[in-house]
């Protein structure tokens, strides 16, 4: 079997009968001001380093991810990596995938206590 080498824009894709691996470009950003604070990373994946967050008991917040990678028809694959704080329960999803951005809701799942920390996700552009 001889292997093959594939690029797409960004996405490289390497094998044979089978897939053997998917490079993706990446990058970093962190959020300003607020926990609802839109971001721009125009890689197709990477890690967002979001604000400290005080979200309340069972609170939600939105902000958005500008990003140029992002098509309507896009798969995009986001999570929470790491949270630097002692209480509450952070809970993450995507919403609103559209040509050059998607939405991500922060909910603080926890029914006692807010969140007191930092919140990494991290995201793929499929």
């Amino acid at each position: 079997m001889t292997k093959t080498d594939k690029d797409f824009n960004s996405l490289n894709v390497r094998g044979s009968a089978r897939l053997e691996s998917i490079n993706l470009e990446k990058g970093a950003v962190t959020q300003a001001t607020s926990i609802s604070t839109a971001v721009t990373l125009n890689k197709s994946a990477g890690i967002i380093t979001a604000v400290s967050s005080t979200l309340g008991t069972n609170g939600n917040a939105n902000f958005t991810v500008n990003n140029s990678s992002v098509m309507a028809d896009s798969v995009v694959l986001c999570n929470i990596v790491n949270y630097s704080g002692s209480q509450g329960a952070p809970f993450s999803r995507v919403q609103n995938v559209t040509q050059g951005s998607f939405g991500v809701s922060l909910r603080n799942v926890d029914d006692i206590n807010a969140l007191n920390g930092i919140v990494k996700f991290a995201f793929s552009v499929l």
